[in-house]
Order: structure tokens, then sequence, then C-alpha cells
């Protein structure tokens, strides 16, 4: 598969996706790496940095399937005050493909600069 029919697959799997999610994170998201906040009815935010795939089961509900942060990622020091008393949900192995009923999203948001919050190398090891 060449460049641009990859280019055409992914544009084609985000129209989908914003037929089932019509919201302002799903383009970005599916398109763009980042540190973003997925605020869950628990009062949990899971950190993810892409969305890979958004489907519907056959009950209806809607899943998106998400790269996760890993918990090497981000500095937790480096959230506003506002959000230091919220647990921050991260995958805790390299293995960061997991899938979300968004049933349970109340908000989506980025989380901050990717550079401001990645660990240098030599700490991180």
């Amino acid at each position: 598969m060449s460049l641009d029919e990859d280019n055409v697959t992914r544009a084609t799997e985000v129209a989908k996706a914003e037929e089932l999610l019509p919201a302002w994170f799903i383009e970005r998201m599916m398109n763009d790496t980042w540190f973003f906040g997925v605020l869950l009815d628990t009062g949990q935010m899971l950190g993810i940095e892409h969305i890979n795939k958004v489907r519907q089961a056959a009950n209806g509900d809607v899943w998106i399937d998400v790269e996760m942060l890993e918990h090497r990622q981000f500095r937790v020091e480096y959230l506003p005050d506002s959000w230091k008393g919220v647990k921050l949900l991260c995958s805790p192995t390299s293995r960061t493909d997991t899938s979300i009923n968004t049933r349970h999203i109340v908000a989506v948001f980025d989380l901050a600069d990717t550079s401001i919050w990645q660990i240098p190398k030599e700490e991180s090891q």
C-alpha cells in the first residue's frame, strides 16, 4: 500500500468515526499523537496519546480503541494544581492498546505539551 493509499484509508476511517462520535476530538486524536486526558465517569483520568479506531458494537455502544500513555511518559508534578487529586490511569507496561466504551467518557482534553511531560532517557532507564 502506498503512502497516498494510507492517507485515503485513514481519512475514510476518520470520516466513519465522526459519524459515530461527532466531536472535535475525533479528527484531532485520530490524526495526532499527543498527551490527552479522558475524564471517566468514575472521576479517574485515562492518559492516552492516540485514537486508533472508533467502532460500534452490536448493542449500539460506541467504543474507541486507543494507545494509552505509558507510566514513564509523563511527570505528574506537571499537572495543574486543580488536577492533583485526580487518579491518572496509564499503562504499566509497553503494551498500551486499550478500548474504552464511550458511555463512560465525561470529557476529553489536552493534558500538556508533550515536550514538557517527557522524561529524559537517562531518567527513564
